[in-house]
């Protein structure tokens, strides 16, 4: 170090043709308080840089050279940092104009005490350098890179100062070099004094989720950053804006901002923190309670009753409608489709009665709205109901399953063959296009127009569907056949008592058999009645399941005579029974056993 080298703690005078001062130091003379002495003097730092005095004042001074370390075994200190991840070290000054640029640290601030300097030597005419500290070898020395002369090191340090001084830390290596770093220990971070708040929204007197409020926090100047913390009554953190220094009185600024409150349960405050230029966070700071009522009024249906005996309105029938509400301060009801006639709109009656005023057919709708507010936190609920009206009858229809209903019934004959069912049975179903206040009913058909499988219709789903079973057996007679009487009645008593759309249906076909072929016969009767001849199919089967005996088709003409190669036909259509004819007949003369055929007519 120059200290070390020149020996002049004191100073010293270069006498030529004209005299010179020559002083040392650590500091920068160009900061303030910077360093007296007469105009023309220079001045060696520690860190290698001289400067020359300029002017007047004591902080006149101007850089007049730069040691170089940058020659053989070179010496330089890299950075500065806490031996501790919660501690910061900051404020770092470098030697200007090196490449890569902020590489030869010279100065820095620390918050704490105990730090880490970190070196990077080169070990010139040996191979590698011995590294010291005040004396002490550096232990950790180790090859940087690939390039194998150079090395880098580190020494954990702690300063002796005390807050707002500087300590000098110089480095010398057996190369002859040495270097040093400034470390002036910082202060505590910023603290704040106060956190006040702006009006709440409107007239508000309490605070609820999403609500957005002012805040102005009172910090100490150092403080180059102050943020409100997510949690508590905040949703999330915000970062405030900081004022002028001194805005807030002397040594504080204020830092302003807005916050969203959260979804706290109670009455809650904020925190806020602030940190200064290196990182170093002063204490948490709580505010006082903002009020919070994050509650709702609260609406909760009971009932509606409607005129005895009905389900719904009509005409000017009224209905009672029974709905608590709590927790408010303001009410207001209404009918949002102008069906309903309610009285005294803004007075909060917990039953109020309800006169329909128009409207067809509605159970499905909202026609009645209640709408509470509370003005202490500006809240309002909502909640809307459907009062029923059925001013209008019913529209009853019916649905079949098919266009044609087909029999069914004990023609099948057991030839170790089987089919899906020997029943028919087929699924009738009532339709309106009204809720009912109970099941439709149907009269039965004639006996020889089928039969109804359960004594009435069942609900299918929503009192709008209702089905019954209809069995068609073999006897039934084919053709249109009429609906008997039907009878339903809607919510509000208009009983319907006609058929919307078609009010017929058609029995035509019958369901899949088998009958058995015996040996030596080409026919086989059934006791069932053709209505479309082209509509019936045929297959010629083992009994034992093992698959076709011969691919047949229908022949063009009703009871041809054979033989027809690959054909089949019947005798007649319109009569039972029905003689099945396989015109193949050098087919059915090679069969060894009895066969079977599979018979249906389709819809």
């Amino acid at each position: 170090m120059l200290k070390k080298l020149f020996g002049i703690s004191k100073g010293l005078r270069i006498f030529g043709e004209g005299e010179v001062d020559v002083i040392e130091g650590s500091a920068d003379p160009t900061v303030s308080p910077g360093r007296e002495a007469p105009q023309g003097t220079l001045y060696l730092r520690h860190n290698g840089i001289s400067y020359k005095k300029t002017g007047p004042e004591d902080t006149d001074w101007v850089k007049a050279s730069t040691t170089s370390t940058a020659g053989t075994g070179f010496l330089y200190i890299l950075n500065v940092t806490p031996q501790s991840t919660s501690d910061n070290v900051g404020s770092k000054e470098y030697v200007p104009d090196t490449t890569p640029p902020n590489t030869v640290l010279t100065e820095c601030t620390s918050d704490t005490a105990n730090v880490t300097i970190e070196f990077l030597a080169e070990g010139g005419v040996h191979y590698s350098p011995t590294v010291t500290l005040n004396g002490t070898t550096c232990s950790n020395l180790e090859q940087y890179g690939t390039d194998r002369r150079l090395f880098h090191g580190s020494f954990d340090v702690t300063l002796s100062v005390v807050e707002g001084e500087s300590e000098d830390f110089i480095l010398e290596s057996s190369t002859d070099q040495s270097t040093s770093v400034t470390v002036t220990l910082g202060g505590a971070g910023p603290e704040i004094t106060n956190i006040s708040f702006g009006s709440y929204p409107g007239s508000q007197t309490a605070l609820k989720y999403g609500d957005v409020i002012d805040v102005t926090v009172t910090v100490e100047n150092d403080a180059v950053s102050c943020w409100i913390e997510d949690d508590k009554a905040s949703n999330n953190e915000v970062s405030l804006t900081l004022g002028a220094v001194d805005g807030a009185g002397a040594g504080y600024r204020y830092a302003t901002g807005t916050i969203t409150i959260s979804n706290v349960a109670t009455d809650a405050p904020v925190d806020a923190q602030a940190s200064n230029d290196i990182g170093t966070a002063g204490s948490v700071y709580t505010s006082s309670n903002l009020t919070i009522d994050q509650d709702s009024p609260v609406i909760t249906y009971n009932s509606t009753t409607y005129p005895a005996g009905q389900g719904a309105l009509k005409d000017s029938e009224g209905a009672l409608i029974n709905v608590t509400v709590s927790d408010f301060d303001g009410i207001t009801y209404s009918s949002p489709t102008n069906e309903l006639s309610i009285p005294d709109t803004t007075t909060y009656e917990q039953t109020k009665t309800v006169t329909r005023i128009a409207g067809s057919y509605n159970d499905d709708t909202n026609n009645y709205r209640i709408v509470a507010t509370k003005s202490s936190n500006d809240t309002s609920t909502t909640r809307q109901y459907v009062v029923i009206i059925a001013n209008v009858a019913a529209q009853l229809s019916i649905s079949l399953p098919a266009s044609r209903l087909r029999t069914g019934g004990d023609g099948y004959s057991n030839v170790g063959l089987t089919t899906l069912a020997s029943i028919a049975e087929h699924t009738i179903t009532i339709n309106s296009n009204q809720q009912l206040d109970s099941v439709p009913t149907l009269a039965d058909p004639d006996a020889d127009k089928g039969i109804w499988v359960n004594g009435s219709f069942t609900n299918a789903g929503g009192m709008t569907s209702f089905t019954n079973d209809l069995e068609i057996d073999d006897d039934s007679t084919r053709g249109t056949h009429d609906w008997g009487a039907i009878s339903g009645t809607n919510l509000s008593g208009l009983t319907t008592t006609v058929i919307t759309g078609t009010d017929t249906y058609e029995i035509g076909g019958f369901m899949p058999r088998y009958y058995e072929l015996v040996l030596g016969q080409n026919s086989v009767s059934g006791d069932v009645e053709v209505t479309n001849y082209t509509d019936v199919t045929l297959d010629w089967q083992y009994k034992d399941g093992s698959g076709q005996v011969k691919a047949l088709s229908r022949n063009s003409v009703i009871n041809e005579s054979p033989p027809v190669t690959n054909s089949w036909t019947i005798d007649t259509t319109g009569s039972n029974p029905t003689t099945f004819i396989i015109l193949d007949t050098a087919a059915t003369q090679a069969q060894t056993v009895n066969t079977a055929v599979l018979v249906e007519e389709e819809v």
